[in-house]
């Protein structure tokens, strides 16, 4: 049984749509609704009938004085907003009437609104007051949404321009750090340190680096690296804008879902949490060491010794390849290019939709090797963590004909809603060169009483060990107690971005052309307009392979 009673008001059809043609009665109509939204969240947790509403009936004479209280006319046609409702006794009946419902709230004694104006909106009577529901006038609204509308219209009036001009200012003001508070991901600066030098200074490293990090020995990792293992993120503004935009796309799935659609592909993710970079840069982050390692590499005859130094190069990546800034998803067709100091040059593109593949090709300086393959990435979310395993292969290829094929680990992230946000690279990498019988499987995790991030295994050539791994990727690399790379030490390179005429080259993204100038409603636009096309494209292109394959079939 409820303790408390609050109706609320049943507005004349009539009179509603002489209000709906006063521009500050609309605006009056939306706080009502407002407030109503808010009454009836409340409701529903305090209601003592479950949270289940139905429609409960009521006397006839409690119908007539609620009427009556409220000057609603008995002969007009009323519109009744809707509500929650729950049921109500009488003390000595229940209440039944078949010709009307009458809608009302219950509160238990506790309640209390977070907006102060709603508590002074509406009149709540004690347990102590309360009566036969024959009182119900004593229960109604504080007051009559007309004649209160009324009243608040005349006051605006006098106001004058200047108080609608102040308004706006606030609105204004009110929208900037709105946006502000977007482009927190979307203005995040690279904190990476890089490589300085010229061409000369990066030849001097390439043939140095051993002598170069030699007196090191202690296990320094990066700034950032968490005790336990991985990268925490210390940016409050990043942390608050990806759990927020974690629950809008939980709510928008939900809601989908409730609706009976159950197509979820086309869940927009929110470009606020994204940074203004396609995703074919980001993923050729892995070659920010080959200038430096693969180079040598390529001018060495130690078969072994490339395995070294192709997964330092490889792990000595982590760093800064994997962050918490998400780039833009690759639309169909995207294409990027760029290049280092040393001449190795890079491409990438977007070659699936469903399921995204991303090609990748690298050569180096006079083709001295070859650095090819995709990216095929799976996405499995928990309650407060997110896993990216990825399917793709890569392949290193030699100009005298060694060919080494390694596979990725996986990415996972946690504290996505809770707790200390990180990222850590977990499983394991295997190298092998098939022609040679070499093989490295290097794992991450396993090194006993370190944190995750720590790296260890071993190369084998027939079977037998060679040479024997250790170290971190978030600060060192050693292969039988020698140091290959350490972060203090060898820096990475910054790729240069090629400004290329292709229009499907990355640059011309209009999304994110406007998420590089912090115009976040104009780049959610423009990327949701582009996710169109791209599946419009993705028909287009499974149509004319059916056809294809349809006409060789033909010929034969």
């Amino acid at each position: 049984m409820c303790e408390y009673i609050i109706f609320q008001p049943i507005i004349n059809q009539k009179k509603q749509n002489s209000i709906n043609q006063s521009p500050f009665l609309q605006e009056q109509k939306q706080y009502q609704s407002e407030i109503i939204k808010q009454i009836q969240d409340v409701a529903v947790e305090n209601s003592n009938e479950k949270k289940t509403p139905y429609i409960s009936d009521y006397h006839k004479n409690d119908k007539n004085t609620f009427n009556n209280a409220l000057q609603i006319s008995k002969q007009e046609q009323n519109l009744a907003v809707p509500v929650i409702r729950t049921s109500f006794f009488s003390s000595n009946e229940q209440l039944i009437d078949e010709d009307d419902s009458l809608q009302f709230h219950s509160f238990n004694a506790n309640t209390e609104f977070n907006n102060p104006e709603i508590n002074s909106f509406i009149k709540l009577q004690t347990p102590a007051q309360q009566g036969r529901t024959s009182q119900f006038q004593n229960y109604k609204l504080g007051v009559n949404l007309e004649e209160e509308g009324g009243k608040k219209e005349q006051e605006q009036e006098n106001k004058g321009q200047n108080n609608q001009d102040e308004e706006k200012q606030q609105e204004q003001e009110q929208e900037e750090e709105e946006d502000e508070d977007e482009n927190q991901i979307s203005k995040a600066k690279d904190s990476n340190i890089y490589f300085k030098g010229n061409k000369n200074d990066l030849e001097k490293l390439q043939n140095n680096y051993i002598q170069q990090l030699h007196k090191n020995k202690d296990e320094q990792r990066v700034q950032d690296a968490h005790s336990g293992g991985g990268k925490f993120c210390g940016d409050k503004g990043i942390i608050q804008t990806t759990r927020s935009v974690g629950k809008f796309i939980i709510g928008e799935i939900g809601r989908k879902i409730i609706s009976g659609d159950f197509n979820l592909t086309q869940v927009s993710f929110p470009i606020k949490a994204m940074i203004p970079k396609s995703a074919l840069q980001t993923i050729l982050y892995g070659t920010c060491l080959f200038p430096i390692y693969i180079n040598k590499a390529a001018q060495i005859k130690d078969l072994v010794e490339r395995f070294k130094l192709v997964i330092t190069a490889s792990f000595g990546s982590f760093s800064i390849s994997n962050t918490f800034l998400k780039p833009l998803n690759p639309i169909l067709g995207e294409t990027f290019q760029g290049n280092y100091i040393d001449g190795t040059s890079i491409f990438a593109e977007q070659i699936s939709h469903h399921p995204p593949i991303s090609y990748f090709y690298a050569c180096g300086p006079q083709k001295s090797y070859k650095f090819y393959g995709y990216y095929l990435y799976e996405a499995k979310a928990g309650w407060n963590s997110l896993t990216l395993k990825n399917k793709g292969k890569r392949f290193l290829s030699f100009k005298d004909g060694q060919k080494i094929n390694y596979n990725f680990g996986y990415e996972y992230y946690s504290g996505t809603f809770m707790g200390t946000m990180k990222t850590e690279t977990l499983g394991s990498v295997t190298f092998t060169d098939f022609e040679n019988k070499i093989e490295a499987i290097i794992n991450t995790g396993k090194v006993k009483k370190k944190p995750s991030d720590y790296i260890s295994g071993e190369i084998k050539v027939n079977g037998k060990v060679v040479s024997t791994c250790y170290g971190s990727y978030l600060g060192f690399i050693e292969f039988d107690g020698v140091r290959y790379w350490d972060f203090r030490e060898i820096l990475p390179l910054q790729m240069n971005v090629i400004n290329c005429q292709l229009l499907s080259d990355h640059q011309k993204r209009q999304d994110m052309f406007h998420l590089s100038k912090g115009n976040i409603k104009k780049a959610q636009l423009e990327k949701e307009i582009g996710e169109q096309l791209q599946r419009n494209d993705a028909k287009l292109r499974k149509k004319h392979h059916e056809q294809i394959v349809k006409q060789s079939k033909g010929k034969k």
